[in-house]
């Protein structure tokens, strides 16, 4: 296991370094930008549920960028 562990150490120092959490998290805003863009870009619908479903739709791509774990 010392294999492991030194391994897993190196590549998260190496991440660290590298500042690939942020930037992976800066693409991710990105795209959740982008996919609420293109939900308020379809037509209007007169359906409740759609409307519920299309905002729940924007708030998961939030949620997801905002978890810590």
């Amino acid at each position: 296991m010392p294999g492991v562990l030194t391994f897993t150490f190196q590549a998260l120092e190496y991440l660290a370094k590298s500042q690939g959490i942020e930037r992976t998290r800066l693409l991710a805003t990105e795209h959740a930008k982008l996919a609420a863009r293109a939900i308020d870009a379809l037509p209007e619908v007169g359906n409740k549920v759609a409307l519920v479903s299309r905002q729940a739709l924007k708030d998961l791509a939030q949620k997801l960028i905002r978890r810590t774990k």
